[in-house]
């Protein structure tokens, strides 16, 4: 049984998407079949979260991002895990790293 986590999927959902949900309850997920990958290629994938906003990158390009409203506490979920449900992939050359970030402060400019 999966506790709190998020879970990225690759080529899955039996049509081929890529997506993001929240475990164990999968009431917050997102999913798009707008990726086409091709068979037997190899690709880099980057899939993490930073207090609650989720994303999954492939060769370099942000495909997938999902803000959570109640995030996980990543102090107290520190596992990662690997599966193939639904899917067909193969992982190679795993690397889990903490993620260095800053903040990216945005707002509109005062008009009048």
């Amino acid at each position: 049984m999966r506790g709190a986590a998020y879970v990225a999927g690759l080529q899955g959902w039996w049509e081929g998407k890529i997506g993001l949900e929240k475990s164990p309850d999968y009431v917050l997920n997102a999913a798009t079949p707008l990726f086409d990958f091709e068979p037997g290629r190899s690709y880099r994938i980057q899939a993490g979260s930073i207090d609650g906003h989720c994303f999954v990158c492939v060769d370099g390009k942000l495909l997938l991002e999902l803000t959570d409203y109640d995030p996980i506490d990543s102090q107290l979920h520190t596992k990662v895990g690997f599966e193939a449900y639904a899917s067909f992939i193969q992982i190679r050359h795993v690397r889990i790293r903490s993620i260095e970030w800053q903040p990216l402060v945005r707002s509109y400019p005062v008009e009048f």
